[in-house]
């Protein structure tokens, strides 16, 4: 037969409540007054990207057709580009370096 006694558990019990004691979170609003958030310039710029990211409208079937054929007529190297298509924007995408 196996005695259990009894006499740890009072000091056991004594011991967790000190820690519990110590350990007690400050639930006063003059605490949660003091606690503060600072985010990063980066944070910041994800947050502004994400909302406008959401405000984008949805592609729509018709946007997702014209990708699929634009892709297919690079693999098979059908798509062609004007020239002139070409030089508007090398001219416009110099004329944005210099400003």
């Amino acid at each position: 037969m196996m005695r259990i006694s009894n006499q740890p558990i009072p000091e056991i019990k004594k011991i967790y409540n000190q820690q519990n004691k110590e350990n007690v979170v400050d639930k006063s609003p003059a605490a949660a007054k003091s606690d503060k958030v600072q985010l990063s310039e980066e944070a910041c710029f994800f947050g502004i990207a994400m909302k406008a990211l959401q405000q984008l409208p949805e592609s729509s079937a018709t946007d997702l057709q014209k990708l699929e054929s634009l892709k297919t007529a690079i693999k098979t190297g059908t798509y062609a580009v004007k020239n002139e298509e070409v030089v508007e924007k090398i001219w416009q995408e110099s004329m944005d370096k210099r400003v």
